[in-house]
């Protein structure tokens, strides 16, 4: 009998630690969008009054306003790559992204994005492997049928199982040449030194 298989919850949501980075870059991308609103308006503001005492507030304000959006719509762009599960993008992105929200926006969206950027360091390492009996219905477990032992008496030894075919030739990343690693959990190699996926 074969395991059930679930649909995706939601298309282009990641699961596990890359969910959280998804989560917390949402939240960031959310709060720029606030607060760069905000700047706008006080920039706008200053250019008014500051006609009597010069322009430099109001230009900080609306400037730091237009890189705000730029960053925003970038941000969207970070959230599609960890739906997609491209993990070394998207890390490259929010590093740049959230140093510049820190610089341009305000603190606080910086710091959600610095945050999804532990998160995702978090989902692209290797997942150990999971040890533990098999359920009833997967591989490893009795067939269904089979009659349970007595209380105290060990099952007969079955045959052995066959030796694990021989691993597949490494890959090279076509970028630097380095072997790729084989990450399991997702069934895809990838390079550490280029930090993506082939």
């Amino acid at each position: 009998m074969q395991p059930p298989s679930y649909p995706e919850p939601y298309p282009g949501l990641a699961s596990g630690p890359a969910q959280s980075a998804q989560e917390w870059v949402h939240v960031g991308r959310l709060l720029t969008l606030v607060l760069l609103l905000v700047e706008l308006v006080v920039g706008i503001v200053a250019l008014a009054v500051s006609l009597l005492f010069g322009l430099f507030y109001g230009v900080f304000f609306v400037v730091g306003a237009l890189i705000g959006f730029f960053i925003y719509a970038k941000l969207g762009e970070v959230e599609a790559q960890i739906g997609a599960g491209q993990y070394g993008a998207a890390k490259d992105g929010l590093i740049l992204w959230g140093i510049l929200a820190v610089i341009f926006v305000w603190v606080l969206p910086g710091i959600f994005l610095l945050l999804a950027y532990l998160k995702l360091d978090e989902a692209m390492r290797p997942a150990a492997p999971a040890y533990g009996y098999p359920l009833p219905g997967y591989a490893g477990a009795a067939p269904a049928g089979t009659p349970p032992s007595a209380p105290g008496t060990v099952p007969a030894p079955g045959p052995a199982p066959p030796p694990p075919p021989p691993p597949p030739a490494v890959p090279l990343c076509p970028t630097c040449g380095q072997p790729a690693t084989f990450i399991p959990q997702y069934g895809r190699y990838y390079c550490y030194r280029c930090q993506r996926y082939l």
